[in-house]
Order: C-alpha cells, then sequence, then structure tokens
C-alpha cells in the first residue's frame, strides 16, 4: 500500500486526529500517483481511479472502509476536483495547501448559472421526479405544472405583443 495512503488510513482508523494528518496524508499520496516521486498531478491523472484501488487495498490489508467515513469523502473530493482544475496542492515548498484555502480556489473558478441554466436543470430535475410519483400525488404536481406555465404565459404575452 502507498506509504502516503497508509498514512490516511491509519488518520481514519484513529478517531482523534483524523482532520490534518489525513489531509496532509491525501495530498501526498496525489502527489505521488505519477512516478512515486512527489509531482503535481497532472488533469490527465486519473485520480478517482487511484483512490478507489487504494480504499480496496485498504479495506483488505488494513480493514478500514475509507470510503464510509465523511472527513476522507470530502477531503477526496476536493483533491480530485483541484487536480481536474490544475490548482497546486502543494506550496512552493512542497508541503501540502490548507484544504480551505484549496476550496476557496476551486469556488472562485467555478462559473456562475444564468437563470436559464438553472431554469433548466429544475426542470430536467422535476421530470425525472414526476416520472416515479405516486398516482396520487400526480394531481398536485399537475396543478404545480399548470401553476409554472401560467406564470411563463404571463411572462411571455408581453414580449410576444412587442414583437408584433
Amino acid at each position: 500500500m502507498n506509504q502516503h495512503f497508509q498514512g490516511a488510513v491509519k488518520a481514519v482508523k484513529s478517531l482523534g486526529k483524523a482532520g490534518a494528518s489525513l489531509w496532509s496524508s491525501l495530498v501526498m499520496f496525489a502527489m505521488t500517483l505519477q512516478d512515486g516521486d512527489p509531482v503535481q498531478p497532472d488533469v490527465n491523472t486519473d485520480m478517482k481511479g487511484a483512490f478507489k484501488k487504494a480504499e480496496l487495498v485498504a479495506s483488505i490489508e488494513s480493514k478500514v472502509a475509507m470510503a464510509e467515513n465523511s472527513t476522507y469523502r470530502a477531503a477526496k473530493s476536493v483533491i480530485t476536483n483541484a487536480v481536474a482544475a490544475g490548482i497546486l496542492l502543494t506550496d512552493d515548498k512542497g508541503k501540502p495547501r490548507g484544504k480551505t484555502e484549496i476550496e476557496d480556489e476551486l469556488k472562485a473558478l467555478k462559473e456562475e448559472k444564468t437563470e436559464l441554466e438553472k431554469f433548466k436543470s429544475s426542470i430536467a430535475t422535476a421530470s425525472k421526479i414526476a416520472a416515479k410519483l405516486d398516482a396520487k400525488d400526480i394531481v398536485l404536481a399537475a396543478t404545480l405544472a399548470n401553476d409554472l406555465f401560467k406564470l411563463l404565459r404571463e411572462k411571455l404575452q408581453p414580449e410576444l405583443a412587442k414583437a408584433a
């Protein structure tokens, strides 16, 4: 098992100081994935696959279910997203950067969705849920959809009048 991932396993195993040592161990694990030497992984590194393999080894060798630990899952998510976005995991001295600092950098890169994109996403979600509704809930759902349609029609009428 990778020595850095083994450090993460120990941190998850010991409930006490899981936070800082877990984060540092996972960053160093990610940094050594390409060739075993600490190097910033590039976007082509199969970070998720590497974590999955290491989780499997940890479950066999150390009897620790890493994926069941929420602190681990959150740290893994930040690391994989940061690598995909090309964000450096370490400072100029090779020490792991703080999780919050990296999260803030990821947040700054995230583009705000337009109102139309948010609407499309909401409709897609509503459509998936509608397919699973019980018969008794369909009438209420149809009423809600009709109310939405009325709102859209009212907003559309002045636009159509302008176009004519």
